[in-house]
């Protein structure tokens, strides 16, 4: 995908943050949501942003900022009418070697009980963002995702 991409230069939009707790993203994606509601996206684009934003903040809480004590995330978002740009930061551990993950489909044809209990977030984030970034700055977790309306001129 194209690196010069129009997100960048999207106006601010909205900032959120919360301690990495799982009451507190549960509150902050309320907010979220309430944002893409007003923000009059379409509803597929919506609903993408707010999975793939769910599945971001649940790795950071689960993993990043795992025995963390004061650990905290933010969250910033870019929208217009066709694209939305979001980066989540957090003071967490770093995501091994730095690389995102590659968010294999997991193995669903195995039995019922043998299915897996997680894995699928990745696979989620991937399938959901049209652009995916990470980097570690100054002991910060920066992940920026970038979605685009299919059919803008719809």
């Amino acid at each position: 995908m194209d690196t010069d991409m129009p997100f960048d230069g999207l106006p601010l939009t909205y900032q959120f943050s919360c301690p990495a707790s799982e009451l507190a993203v549960r509150d902050l994606l309320i907010e979220l949501r309430s944002a893409l509601s007003a923000a009059r996206l379409e509803s597929d684009l919506s609903s993408s942003v707010e999975i793939a934003v769910a599945e971001g903040l649940n790795n950071i809480v689960e993993h990043a900022c795992a025995g963390v004590v004061d650990g905290l995330i933010r969250v910033e978002m870019r929208v217009n009418a066709a694209h939305v740009f979001v980066q989540m930061l957090d003071s967490g551990e770093a995501l091994p070697d730095w690389i995102l993950p590659e968010g294999r489909a997991a193995d669903l044809s195995v039995a019922r009980g043998a299915l897996p209990e997680g894995g699928f977030g990745w696979n989620m984030i991937r399938n959901l963002a049209d652009r995916l970034d990470y980097s570690r700055i100054n002991g910060t977790n920066l992940l920026k995702m970038w979605f685009v309306m299919e059919h803008p001129e719809l």
